[in-house]
C-alpha cells in the first residue's frame, strides 16, 4: 500500500508539473498567435481601399 501510495503522489506532481509547462506553453503560443493577428491586421485596416 505503501508503494502505491508513494507511486500514486510521484504521478499526480509529474502530471501537475506537465499541465503546468501545457498551460505557460499554450499561454505563450496564444499571445504568439494573437500578436501575429494583429501584425497581419494592422497594415490591411490602414490600407485605402479601392473598389
Amino acid at each position: 500500500n505503501t508503494e502505491y501510495i508513494v507511486t500514486v503522489e510521484s504521478t499526480v506532481s509529474v502530471w501537475g508539473t506537465v499541465m503546468f509547462f501545457l498551460a505557460v506553453e499554450v499561454k505563450t503560443s496564444f499571445m504568439l498567435v494573437i500578436m501575429c493577428l494583429i501584425v497581419e491586421e494592422y497594415p490591411l485596416r490602414h490600407i485605402p481601399v479601392t473598389d
